[in-house]
């Protein structure tokens, strides 16, 4: 027997659902403002230090958190691999930590 999944939280006013959270699996939907899609999936504190020209979307393969901060750090979305290699030798030296 499945363990029985819980979705995100949600709250209901005057007869809509409101998600709480998001789910971070389902893509967003497609709109012209790609920004305004995707910062509602990040939360508003983060939003002042962020503008319409630095949010992107990467490529959702299992990598994306280091291909999020292979960006982050001026790099190509494509150089996630040295981005993971460098957080496995940081981990491993840190193990006792």
């Amino acid at each position: 027997m499945q363990p029985k999944r819980h979705g995100s939280s949600s709250n209901s006013q005057g007869g809509r659902t409101h998600n709480l959270i998001p789910d971070l699996n389902e893509e967003p939907p497609a709109s012209e403002d790609q920004f305004e899609n995707l910062s509602r999936q990040i939360p508003k504190v983060f939003h002042p230090y962020i503008s319409n020209t630095s949010l992107q979307d990467v490529g959702p393969n299992g990598n994306c958190g280091f291909r999020s901060v292979a960006l982050g750090l001026g790099l190509t979305e494509d150089d996630w691999p040295i981005i993971r290699s460098d957080l496995v030798i940081h981990l491993e030296s840190h193990q006792e930590q």
